[in-house]
């Protein structure tokens, strides 16, 4: 209420207004503070607002800038090193940089993945057909799969009555996958040359090739994946302001929503 007396004068309200302001900067704190984690205070009004927020929901005063431009080497150091300044500097961006680009990497790991998983080394007998499909098709996919999956999360969150925006979702998405798209420049490489068409075959399996070759690569490839889960967790976080359980709920229920239309093909 200490706060609202400081308030309200500087508008010159009568006593009315000041009760009718008072009570909705309460019950907006109120609500706020059932599920914030990251709040920023208004300079002017001392009100607690979005941490995402530019002007203050209360008094309309300035709180921060956006950010022009995303360096993509930049936010992936920020990523790694401090991960709750990286998200919110993507999601203050004016212009969301490389997320096609990272969207599309994604895109490709995805579907060598779906080759792996469908042994198609089985079915198309040369590699380069096998490379060719993947690179030519993976990156509609990437981008068309982040697409979905971020209406998903929006649609959830709107559920659940948070304030988001879809931009902001697929580009925190797009980013947060990063660790798979180091495997897939980097870690995917080596399997081919190591494995060749078998990578995508099993008899032989890589396995039966070089044992301690798949071990190492495949357990990368599987801590990239589980690396990627904790960030887009931990982003969804961030992004609306949320605790940690509610954060798991939405992506695990968003995953479901693009899995389940297609568990029964």
């Amino acid at each position: 209420y200490a706060k609202c007396l400081s308030i309200v004068p500087n508008y010159g309200a009568t006593e009315s207004c000041m009760s009718h302001q008072c009570l909705g900067i309460l019950l907006h704190d109120l609500s706020q503070s059932e599920y914030s984690v990251f709040m920023i205070t208004c300079p002017v009004c001392f009100s607690q607002n979005h941490h995402l927020e530019t002007v203050c929901y209360s008094c309309g005063g300035f709180l921060q800038q956006k950010i022009e431009n995303l360096n993509l080497f930049e936010t992936i150091w920020k990523i790694i090193d401090n991960p709750k300044y990286a998200f919110k500097t993507i999601a203050l961006a004016r212009h969301k940089n490389y997320c096609l680009l990272l969207s599309s990497i994604f895109g490709i790991g995805l579907v060598f993945t779906i080759f792996w998983w469908f042994q198609i080394g089985e079915i198309i007998n040369a590699l380069h057909n096998i490379l060719f499909l993947g690179i030519v098709v993976g990156p509609f996919v990437g981008i068309f799969f982040n697409l979905i999956y971020s209406l998903s999360i929006l649609i959830i969150a709107k559920l659940f009555r948070y304030r988001v925006k879809f931009k902001n979702i697929f580009s925190i998405i797009s980013y947060a996958q990063f660790p798979i798209v180091f495997s897939v420049i980097i870690i995917l490489p080596l399997e081919i040359i190591s494995f060749g068409i078998y990578l995508f075959t099993s008899n032989p399996s890589p396995f039966k090739i070089n044992l301690f070759s798949s071990i190492v690569l495949f357990g990368i490839d599987i801590m990239c994946v589980l690396w990627t889960i904790i960030l887009i967790i931990l982003s969804i976080k961030i992004m609306l302001d949320i605790k940690t359980i509610r954060a798991l709920q939405i992506t695990f229920l968003s995953i479901q929503a693009d899995i389940i239309p297609y568990s029964d093909h």
